[in-house]
């Protein structure tokens, strides 16, 4: 059965969990996992130069 409430309707995820941004602590590696299971994963960019980013 899918969670149905208002986080998961809004963010357009299967649960609602919200992975935070951890900057110089995660990366895509982790971001990509918890979005790949369903979640939202964050990429913090406070620590990256724009190159990096794109």
């Amino acid at each position: 059965m899918r969670n149905q409430n208002r986080v998961v309707q809004l963010l357009g995820i299967e649960y609602p969990i919200i992975q935070g941004g951890m900057a110089w602590t995660s990366g895509y590696k982790l971001a990509a996992a918890v979005s790949q299971e369903g979640g939202l994963g964050v990429l913090a960019g406070g620590t990256f130069y724009p190159e990096e980013l794109r």
